[in-house]
């Protein structure tokens, strides 16, 4: 069985596996953390989001009504990292 390295699928998948990874660690780090760890949830969140954005990249030439529920899901989770780094306020 060989890879082929022109293969734009597996990259993204490669990419995909790296960035969960990062995102496991920062994770365990966040819940270790002793002052909450608001900024490094931030980060998972945005991670996430990039992961959702990869996603969309490999589904829309198959699937387009795929590829924009992860751009909707990428720009909720990017909301989500805004709002944990504390760059957003929710109206009181």
């Amino acid at each position: 069985m060989r890879i082929s390295l022109n293969n734009k699928g597996m990259w993204i998948d490669l990419l995909n596996m790296v960035i969960g990874l990062a995102i496991i660690v920062l994770a365990v780090l966040a819940i270790l953390k002793e002052n909450g760890g608001g900024e490094t949830c931030a980060v998972v969140f945005a991670l996430g989001a990039v992961m959702f954005l990869l996603n969309a990249a490999k589904a829309f030439p198959h699937s387009r009504i795929r590829a924009f529920l992860f751009c909707f899901l990428s720009v909720f989770l990017t909301a989500s990292s805004l709002l944990a780094a504390g760059m957003i306020r929710l109206p009181a």
